[in-house]
């Protein structure tokens, strides 16, 4: 019927709308833009791909070379203790405190030492 097509013309133009190719770009601007924001910190950007050498053979054995680690995306939000100032980076989920308390450090020219994280 009539009033069923119409009815369904906001859901099918909505699909039509929705493209995997723009939606797959946009991720990649995204997660260029973190790698950019986290290398202008300081921090170490661990590319996915290292996780597939991560193994060498040796005789018939395969030895694990090191530990697979997660190379997703996180917001991390850090609060000056006694006050309302925030910061806000992207890190990755193997990113370590130390790893951010370094790169912070080096920023605000202190030692690593003189960040405490709570």
């Amino acid at each position: 019927s009539m009033a069923a097509a119409g009815a369904m013309a906001p859901a099918s133009a909505q699909i039509r709308g929705f493209s995997p190719t723009k939606a797959l770009w946009q991720s990649r601007r995204d997660v260029q833009a973190k790698i950019d924001t986290m290398s202008w910190m300081g921090l170490h950007v661990y590319d996915p791909a290292w996780n597939a050498i991560s193994t060498q053979p040796a005789g018939k054995d395969t030895v694990k070379a090191n530990t697979l680690y997660s190379a997703s995306f996180k917001e991390c939000t850090l609060k000056i203790y006694g006050t309302e100032q925030t910061l806000t980076i992207p890190v990755q989920i193997c990113t370590r405190v130390g790893d951010v308390r370094r790169a912070i450090a080096a920023r605000a020219m202190v030692a690593p030492d003189a960040l405490t994280f709570v």
